[in-house]
């Protein structure tokens, strides 16, 4: 059992999940209020909205600047799919000295450079600051990186899923390394938790402000989800703030290049793809005037 869990409970009143199968009790624990303690409200996220543009399907991000990135810009689209979701993706420090990289799968490189120093947000520092002297206080490694996510209703989700550890520190005997979810908004919404197997261990809405505090390794032992509301459920605004300690720093440049990379190959397959298309239209006229040469000549056999 974690130790700081163990200090997260008795400190800040939080209460550990146990599994509805057994009385194992696992690393994570619900957390009263959090973003109370930060001086904030969960209207944070209506803040968040009010201010900064949304970046969608046609429109480009623009690099070192607050912004949301809507599920139907190509640059966070998953293998061509919008997702249900909006996001603000911020860190500590300039991007400049290297994007504090969160892999998980279907990332595209495209999608990185929306994230920027959470100096330039204002509305976040409160939250931020609040956050890594909670961190201190339960022996805890700080976050170095936020992700915000906005369900706009009831219809947005995100499925169950592990966070990948590619590029999360791990814990160390001294500090352990958190995935906490802080829910803003002026909704609530379920968060599910299962085991590998897909097992429910833990179903409820967490309340605006609440928040979910899991180790990295606690997080390997489960999948978690906000799935789509219910009937019966309040259905409304939503959102949550994610902080992670990232371990991989990919240099400024570095994501430059892999962009550029990626754009290359993406060109290279449309004009295979067009080169495949007008070849297939090109034996395909070529068959249709075979079939029209081969109906005239028995025309003419026919009246002769």
């Amino acid at each position: 059992m974690s130790a700081c869990i163990d200090a997260i409970c008795a400190k800040y009143g939080g209460s550990r999940i146990a599994c509805r199968s057994s009385s194992d009790q696992l690393d994570i624990a619900l957390v009263p209020n959090m973003i109370g303690l930060f001086n904030k409200t969960p209207a944070v996220l209506d803040e968040l909205v009010e201010k900064y543009p949304i970046r969608g399907a046609k429109d480009e991000i623009i690099p070192e600047t607050v912004q949301w990135v809507g599920g139907d810009n190509a640059a966070l689209k998953y293998r061509g799919h919008t997702l249900k979701r909006e996001k603000i993706w911020l860190q500590n420090g300039s991007v400049r000295n290297g994007y504090a990289y969160y892999y998980y799968t279907g990332v595209q490189w495209a999608v990185v450079p929306a994230q920027t120093d959470w100096a330039q947000c204002q509305e976040f520092m409160p939250v931020v600051n609040g956050y890594n002297a909670f961190c201190e206080a339960v022996g805890a490694q700080k976050a170095n990186q936020a992700i915000i996510t906005r369900y706009r209703d009831g219809d947005h989700f995100i499925g169950a899923h592990f966070d990948k550890p590619k590029s999360i520190a791990p814990s160390a005997p001294d500090a352990a390394s958190l995935i906490t979810v802080i829910k803003i908004g002026p909704t609530g919404r379920r968060f599910n938790l299962y085991d590998l197997n897909g097992s429910v261990i833990w179903s409820q809405i967490i309340e605006p402000g609440d928040a979910l505090v899991m180790t990295l390794e606690a997080n390997l032992q489960t999948k978690h989800e906000v799935p789509t509301c219910a009937d019966g459920e309040t259905v409304g605004d939503s959102g949550s703030i994610v902080f992670r300690s990232i371990s991989s720093v990919v240099p400024y440049n570095m994501v430059k290049k892999k962009i550029a990379m990626s754009e290359s190959s993406r060109a290279r397959a449309r004009a295979r793809k067009m080169n495949s298309n007008n070849l297939k239209n090109s034996k395909r006229k070529k068959a249709d005037s075979d079939d029209s040469d081969d109906s005239d000549d028995s025309d003419d056999r026919q009246s002769s």
